[in-house]
């Protein structure tokens, strides 16, 4: 197992120069980085502003263009109902120069978490009013917000997504009061020429719920393998999905999966009270698992990333 850390072995590139060095991408409090997996070296691509509140959460990739898409959570005037942040600014990055910007913001979204990205759409967690939003890329604007159950606030604690050909999964982390759970949304009953046609859908009227009994505080939808597999954050474990049962403990507050071949990234995160999680007094980690017997292969450490929240491989 090899262990590296910020600033070492860096690659040289020259200026405008594309870095094509495999990697992942890794959400976190303090912004998105890539970490080269040859060398370990980290590089900055956009760092957030107030850790409070703020931070980006969930990255995707656009299945056609190869376009990364990252969501930071913001402030730009929406009311605050219970959460801090009530609106994402939606950045894209180019996938071989990392280059970021910022191309749209999408208001009334309250706590986002992770993303999913298809040829047309954005899908969002709104995790603190209980709904996923469908981001039109074209029309600049939201199509669709799918709400689950009638109150609106975080009852469930939506916070994962995964999108297949018919199908948008959705993980359902239920905030310890039940076990966490996977709920599936038929892809042909969110388009626009569907009864379903209108703005707000009712999940209740087209979604499916999978319990995962024994498992609580969920993260993660990731496949691998023919698997959906996901975090048990408290409990520092990665699990499949179907049948639930678990795959292996790395401990520590685990959140974050990303498929490299048959080998599979982790992010660790040191556990903390919600209040303290983003501090800059916190480090973080991935670990990249070797899959099937799942010994650890390798192991970058990221210095005061606060929390790591998602991970994308490049």
């Amino acid at each position: 197992m090899t262990e590296t850390a910020a600033g070492t072995e860096a690659n040289e590139t020259r200026p405008g120069e594309a870095s094509v060095s495999p990697g992942l991408f890794v959400t976190t409090s303090g912004g998105v980085l890539f970490c080269r997996s040859g060398t370990g070296a980290i590089d900055s691509i956009v760092e957030s502003g107030s850790r409070r509140w703020t931070g980006f959460f969930g990255i995707a990739r656009h299945p056609r263009t190869g376009t990364i898409f990252a969501a930071c959570r913001a402030r730009l005037g929406t009311r605050r109902v219970r959460k801090h942040s009530t609106d994402v600014i939606l950045y894209a990055i180019d996938p071989l120069t990392h280059e970021a910007e910022p191309v749209a913001e999408i208001p009334d979204v309250h706590d986002v978490h992770q993303i999913e990205v298809g040829d047309e759409h954005v899908f969002l967690t709104d995790t603190g009013l209980n709904r996923i939003h469908l981001w039109d890329l074209e029309a600049g604007k939201t199509v669709r917000i799918v709400e689950v159950g009638g109150e609106r606030d975080d009852i469930n604690h939506l916070n994962a997504l995964l999108l297949t050909p018919d199908d948008l999964l959705v993980g359902m982390n239920n905030r310890g009061r039940e076990p966490a759970a996977v709920m599936r949304l038929p892809l042909s009953a969110l388009s626009g020429d569907t009864e379903f046609g209108d703005v707000i859908i009712r999940a209740g009227e087209i979604g499916r719920v999978t319990p995962l009994p024994g498992f609580e505080h969920t993260h993660d939808l990731e496949p691998w393998r023919g698997e959906i597999l996901a975090c048990a954050s408290h409990h520092g474990t990665v699990l499949r999905t179907a049948p639930p049962g678990v795959l292996f403990s790395p401990g520590g507050w685990v959140r974050g999966l990303t498929a490299d071949g048959e080998d599979l990234w982790v992010g660790i995160s040191a556990p903390a009270e919600r209040a303290d999680r983003h501090s800059r007094s916190l480090d973080g980690q991935v670990r990249r698992y070797r899959g099937g017997v799942w010994t650890e292969q390798q192991r970058i450490a990221l210095p005061g990333v606060g929390q790591v929240h998602d991970l994308l491989r490049q």
